[in-house]
């Protein structure tokens, strides 16, 4: 049983992961920053808490776990602020600690996350890894890409491979309820009015589930280089809102205004994901609407389950 550490395996994107590898037959083991973390990890795991900003504590991790395989997920990930966050460039310092850590203790394959903020977001037309220009307009994207740079030549010097999965815009079952999607559920199911520009933004969606089975596709490949992560669909701002809107049978809740354009909010960022199909033999993902209903669904029963608690702490 090939054994994998997982870092950032209790956020948003780490848990699906998680259960993707454990489908797979590896033996997971997880970093978390606390031990409340814990609880939102399958018994099936080995749990380590670790401040992978101590290097010396990263250190003794990798010798004392040994993994074959590294999956890296833990950065900043605060909405709004992690695109200009200092902590950007602690990351990206301890991450490059860690990956050395992981060599030394004689790992066989890593696979990171990075972002579509590496790319040039003015081009336009769908991103291929190989021909799109990679630069950043974010502090959060140029740590990124600085430590795709440093990274690929670290691998490539003790020949090993490592996969740079670059994400796009991901959605479902515990992304952070500030997100586009999540904000707009919770809002229409408490009855409110959502008021939103024109929406005209394109976008690539694709579900948290879909992101884990590709990235668990990728590792039992040993795949090396850059692969976009997405679904490879144009999607605008605004289709989605009023998919949302439809599933919860809002629509009349919905408003929306002229169009504001800024150099936060390019035109369009869709990928090209020939290269991922190749190379993870990787299928399109279920309608996006049937993702969209699952999600509504997630939220409803999040709302509920909140409110129910919240009910029993007034009556106690």
């Amino acid at each position: 049983m090939r054994r994998v550490l997982v870092t950032g395996g209790a956020g948003f994107i780490g848990q699906p992961v998680v259960a993707a590898l454990l489908t797979r037959g590896y033996a997971v083991h997880v970093t978390v920053r606390s031990e409340s973390q814990a609880s939102l990890l399958p018994g099936a795991v080995t749990v380590h808490v670790c401040d992978l900003m101590d290097c010396s504590r990263s250190g003794e991790l990798m010798q004392g776990v040994r993994p074959e395989i590294l999956v890296h997920l833990a950065w900043v990930t605060e909405p709004g602020d992690y695109w200009g966050s200092l902590a950007n460039l602690d990351w990206l310092t301890s991450s490059v600690n860690l990956f050395r850590h992981f060599l030394d203790a004689g790992g066989s394959h890593c696979l990171v996350a990075g972002t579509s903020a590496e790319y040039d977001w003015g081009g336009g037309g769908p991103l291929i890894e190989s021909q799109a220009v990679l630069k950043p307009q974010f502090l959060y994207g140029s740590c990124k890409l600085a430590l795709f740079h440093a990274a690929s030549a670290l691998f490539a010097q003790k020949s090993v491979p490592l996969a740079w999965v670059r994400l796009f815009c991901p959605f479902g079952p515990g992304e952070n309820p500030m997100r586009l999607i999540p904000k707009t559920v919770l809002r229409l199911l408490r009855q409110e009015l959502v008021v939103v520009d024109a929406g005209g933004e394109i976008r690539d969606f694709l579900h948290v589930e879909d992101i884990a089975n590709a990235i668990a596709s990728l590792v039992q490949r040993q795949v090396d280089g850059a692969v976009n992560v997405a679904s490879g669909q144009p999607t605008s701002i605004r289709a989605v809102i009023e998919e949302v809107a439809g599933y919860l049978e809002a629509q009349d809740r919905v408003m929306f205004q002229a169009a504001r354009q800024s150099v936060e909010s390019p035109l369009s960022v869709v990928a090209a994901i020939d290269h991922l199909k190749k190379v993870a033999d990787w299928n399109p993902p279920p309608a996006f609407r049937e993702r969209i209903a699952q999600t509504c669904d997630y939220w409803r029963r999040r709302m509920r389950e909140e409110a129910g608690l919240q009910k029993l702490a007034t009556s106690a």
